[in-house]
């Protein structure tokens, strides 16, 4: 079932996400991945954790000009925890905007597709110990880091 925990390798999960939103944005943005040498594997549920860094990824890459870079950076964090980072050379977030954007139902998007924010941000705390915010990049455009442990015994689906 799905409360089967597996130890997840978070750098293989966001190589696979990167590579589909690739294909997805066909050739309209580039994803430049870099991992840390020695990032631990989490305990977790590899379907959740995909979800989560590809609402994270798809955000970089809509958000993104044409022709521009996502950065996902994936590092090891004591202890034990390991911080993606996602970064996009987009406009940046209006403060009214960034205010809301852990809230349910509310997207930039015209479809709102996939996980969203609110609910990313829910399963890195309530089920992973860990944090997901947002952060102006410098130089512009917007950063995602997000923190995630072992996930927590409990089984909640």
């Amino acid at each position: 079932g799905t409360g089967d925990h597996a130890d997840v390798a978070l750098a293989e999960i966001a190589r696979d996400v990167g590579l589909e939103v690739l294909q997805d944005a066909r050739g309209s943005v580039r994803i430049e991945l870099v991992t840390q040498p020695g990032v631990p594997t989490i305990k977790g549920v590899a379907a959740e954790l995909r979800a989560v860094l590809q609402a994270l990824v798809v955000n970089a890459a809509e958000a993104s000009p044409p022709g521009a870079v996502v950065a996902v950076s994936v590092l090891g964090q004591a202890p034990g925890g390991v911080q993606v980072l996602v970064e996009d050379r987009g406009a940046g977030l209006p403060a009214g905007v960034r205010a809301r954007l852990f809230t349910p139902h509310v997207t930039t998007k015209e479809q709102g597709s996939g996980l969203g924010l609110y609910l990313s941000q829910r399963i890195a705390s309530h089920r992973y110990g860990g944090k997901l915010w947002l952060a102006d990049r410098e130089g512009g455009g917007t950063r995602a880091v997000l923190e995630l442990h072992d996930r927590s015994g409990a089984a909640h689906g």
